[in-house]
């Protein structure tokens, strides 16, 4: 089993956040903070303890540093809460969890259930993880890979479809020929 909380930091860290444990009453967090977003993730031992318990951590957050968060600026538009748990729930449990990040009170939310890899937890964090580096497209030959098509589908034909001066009716010749 992995740990939530330091996999989340390390998942955090690596997208530029700055970030540091503290405790909230007996609960471990993690706290995260970047130039647009700030937040505190939250671990649960089990389903049930996220679904009862994360209205009361949020509250509890809130009580805490309000008055922090009220005087981020624009950040204070972006405090996240994060609910995490290792544990699979069931599919009532899933809803109810799913419910959380529509709860749209207080602070924006996100929770996960289920997060066993670090793959895992990575998704749980996509919506405040910045996007990926954009995919370096090589130059494609379009008329070779369509030959190639051509050949997988009618073979001998590619040659004859990529000529200019072959006429549709030609085409349709030489494919009545061949069946």
């Amino acid at each position: 089993m992995i740990d939530l909380l330091e996999t989340a930091s390390d998942l955090l860290e690596q997208a530029k956040y700055h970030t540091w444990t503290m405790s909230l009453g007996t609960r471990q967090s993690l706290g995260f903070e970047d130039e647009n977003i700030l937040g505190i993730a939250v671990s649960f031992d089990l389903p049930e303890d996220l679904i009862k318990e994360w209205n009361r951590v949020e509250d509890t957050v809130l009580a805490r540093f309000g008055n922090d968060f009220r005087q981020a600026g624009e950040k204070a538009w972006n405090v996240y809460c994060v609910f995490l748990t290792s544990q699979e729930p069931t599919e009532v449990q899933a809803r109810s969890i799913r419910a959380i990040e529509e709860d749209l009170r207080q602070t924006r939310k996100l929770a996960g259930h289920s997060l066993n890899s670090r793959e895992l937890v990575r998704s749980a964090l996509l919506p405040i993880l910045p996007l990926g580096p954009r995919p370096q497209l090589t130059a494609v030959d379009a008329s070779e890979r369509l030959a190639k098509r051509i050949e997988n589908l009618a073979p001998g034909m590619a040659r004859l479809v990529l000529d200019e001066e072959t006429s549709a009716a030609q085409l349709l010749a030489q494919l009545g020929t061949r069946s």
